[in-house]
């Protein structure tokens, strides 16, 4: 008797519209919730997808607020609402290239994490990281956002036997900080692929002290084949000389060959 007199009163609660398709054990469920009406909704599925897209859209616009104004014993919880708004997500309830975004933020933020980490190691200098640590950042960086995110500069370190030690950098937190902020407010405004630049890089680290290009940049390349474009460029400019032989019949008879 409990059994069929529960859905009848569920039924009464609700809208003859929603009656009319109520499954009886989703009335029994939600009995027991609060929100009665709410609780129908979501066990329908009526607006499930709707609600988890625009709560992880909300959870991206917080971001950059979160990660820049945080420390790194903070930083977990203040990022942790993001994190679990992708994880009850999947791409059919808010769409393949949020969700596909949303994940290379996520992937963005361990990267982060560990910067976050060596800045700490560093004592929070603003120089004297290790160089090729920060190259392999900004390519990692590059290569999750499948554009031009981020450039640093590297300088040699020597000792006074004046022999390289190795690569040394600028402190890169705030710059990686500078990416994933662009890639947040990109997604939350388009909620579609995060597009950055091709031509120049978003995000340029540079020191006075480091004016090179790290090794293995792919700006490096470019440069050297611009710089032999322009070399072969100015060799076919100028005339090749000609070799004169005044003892040939041809040149012996020549005006600069009786000079």
């Amino acid at each position: 008797m409990k059994r069929l007199l529960l859905p009848l009163l569920a039924a009464l609660a609700l809208p003859a519209a929603v009656n009319a398709n109520l499954d009886p054990k989703i009335a029994e469920i939600c009995m027991k919730a609060a929100d009665f009406a709410g609780c129908v909704n979501i066990m329908s599925g009526g607006s499930t997808n709707n609600s988890k897209k625009q709560k992880l859209l909300d959870e991206i616009t917080k971001l950059p607020s979160r990660i820049k104004n945080t420390s790194l014993r903070d930083y977990s919880s203040r990022t942790l609402s993001f994190i679990d708004a992708l994880a009850v997500s999947s791409p059919e309830e808010v769409g393949e290239e949020l969700y596909k975004s949303a994940k290379k933020i996520e992937l963005a933020l361990d990267i982060l994490y560990s910067t976050w980490d060596r800045s700490i190691a560093n004592g929070g200098k603003k120089e004297n990281w290790n160089g090729e640590l920060n190259f392999k950042t900004s390519q990692a960086l590059n290569n999750l956002f499948e554009g031009k995110a981020m450039q640093v500069k590297c300088w040699t370190f020597f000792l006074t036997s004046k022999k390289p030690v190795g690569k040394l950098g600028a402190n890169i937190l705030n710059d990686v900080v500078a990416v994933i902020n662009y890639a947040a407010n990109y997604l939350s405004e388009s909620e579609s692929d995060i597009v950055f630049p091709t031509q120049d890089y978003l995000v340029k680290n540079s020191h006075p002290w480091g004016k090179k290009l790290c090794k293995g940049d792919p700006s490096v390349v470019e440069l050297e084949k611009k710089s032999k474009s322009e070399e072969t460029r100015i060799e076919k400019k100028s005339p090749k000389p000609i070799n004169i032989n005044c003892n040939s019949p041809v040149w012996k008879n020549k005006p600069k060959c009786k000079e």
